[in-house]
């Protein structure tokens, strides 16, 4: 049966209410007692801490005489101001990262599930599998690996090495928020394909910068200059490469039956700009 709906059983929680009254009392008086007597320290009466117990906490309104006495009682709450102060700077962010990383949505991951995609998990996996940054104490983060998202404020980052699989409806930035910011970032070489001419108008001046690009483009997507041309028929003047030709041109045929009619045509085109270009070279080049 689906639990949806129900409570929480209050004899299920008391034990925790009751724990956590008892830790929240002893943090208390812990700080007070130690802030009681690190102020009577400073102020030249020595180290002279009370008895350490729950009463220190329940004799604490009537003054602080009682407990130090000879101790000026601005001493004493100076100390305990302090010390309570310097606690809870060091608890806050304690207690906030504990949230982050034992917190979880129900059917979710939690950051404890995601610990290989934290920065530090993806810079072990990165010198790992990369030996050049396997003696690096801090390695860049776009150098350990792709980011693709976070959780509770932490960066979620996934090897060079790995597959994704988007799954994202229709126009809704996959090639600005994923495609594009990986190709642009990517430590090495880069090999995109894509069937619209932003993942070429938002990545060609970046990837430019660090190196030459190239551009493939027959149909003319993104009308970019062509610089290079890449035979498909080349293999055909080997004895080896002619029946891979034959098979890949067959193959060619049978998903153009099963696709779109817009894929089909697409492909054609491309195979009957690849032959007439074979054609032209023979006939000037014999």
């Amino acid at each position: 049966m689906s639990g949806e709906g129900r409570g929480h059983d209050p004899a299920d929680v008391a034990p925790w209410l009751i724990l956590a009254v008892a830790a929240a009392a002893g943090v208390l008086v812990a700080m007070i007692w130690l802030g009681g007597t690190l102020g009577a320290l400073v102020s030249g009466a020595g180290w002279r801490p009370p008895p350490f117990s729950l009463t220190l906490l329940l004799r604490l309104p009537d003054g602080t005489e009682q407990d130090w006495p000879g101790v000026p009682p601005l001493a004493v709450w100076s100390g305990i101001a302090v010390t309570s102060g310097a606690t809870t700077a060091l608890a806050v962010p304690a207690v906030t990262a504990g949230y982050r990383w034992f917190s979880r949505n129900p059917g979710l991951a939690g950051l404890r599930d995601l610990r290989g995609l934290t920065p530090r998990g993806a810079a072990k996996v990165a010198r790992r599998l990369r030996p050049s940054l396997s003696g690096a104490k801090n390695i860049p983060p776009d150098q350990a690996g792709m980011l693709i998202g976070e959780h509770n404020g932490v960066e979620l980052r996934g090897s060079w090495e790995d597959v994704y699989l988007a799954l994202m409806a229709p126009r809704s930035g996959k090639t600005t928020a994923l495609v594009a910011p990986m190709a642009i970032r990517a430590p090495g070489a880069v090999l995109l394909t894509s069937r619209k001419s932003d993942a070429y108008t938002t990545t060609w001046a970046p990837r430019s910068a660090r190196g030459h690009l190239w551009v493939f483009d027959p149909q003319q997507i993104c009308h970019a200059d062509q610089d290079w041309w890449w035979d498909l028929l080349a293999e055909a003047i080997t004895v080896e490469g002619r029946p891979q030709v034959v098979r890949a041109l067959h193959r060619l045929r049978l998903l153009g039956q099963r696709a779109e009619q817009l894929l089909g045509l697409g492909r054609e085109q491309l195979v009957v700009r690849a032959v007439s270009r074979r054609r032209h070279q023979r006939r000037h080049h014999p």
